[in-house]
């Protein structure tokens, strides 16, 4: 990353609050500010806070499939699954776009979700989630993290 300029590309990412990261990627993929998406889920989930959501998660996969809708929400859910599910590519493609969940092992289940488009990936964690970078540059960021499932949501090949 060092001595490479990084401009800002077509995915509307970004920074995600405590425990955001499936909003901040629901609101990139839909092109809806993550305020709006926020909002929604805090609505249909009848509740102040996001994080009190992500601590049940059966309220919390019902708040995702409402605020996701059901094409997308059809994609997200089997992607947190253990295995995930058989036939997703290895690398990010680079047309199109989609997701990226990443573990992290030193945790009980606990992972995060990203948006990538066009072999770049936009992490709503970053300090400038707008900016991408290659999965491989993620990766040296974050060495202990492992790749779960990515997966095309437009496009791709």
């Amino acid at each position: 990353m060092r001595g490479r300029v990084r401009r800002r590309s077509e995915m509307r990412m970004e920074r995600q609050g405590h425990k955001e990261c499936m909003l901040a990627v629901i609101a990139a993929l839909q092109e809806r500010p993550l305020a709006v998406v926020r909002q929604e889920a805090l609505n249909v989930a009848q509740s102040a806070s996001w994080s009190a959501e992500v601590e049940n998660p059966l309220n919390y996969w019902e708040t995702v499939e409402a605020v996701a809708g059901p094409r997308l929400y059809a994609v997200l859910r089997p992607l947190h699954r253990s295995p995930p599910p058989a036939g997703l590519p290895e690398t990010i493609p680079s047309t199109g776009r989609g997701v990226v969940v990443v573990m992290w092992p030193w945790t009980s289940g606990g992972g995060h979700i990203m948006g990538w488009q066009n072999g770049l990936i936009y992490d709503p964690q970053s300090t400038n989630p707008e900016i991408p970078v290659t999965l491989d540059e993620w990766l040296l960021l974050h060495p202990r993290a492992r790749v779960h499932a990515i997966c095309t949501i437009d496009g791709g090949q």
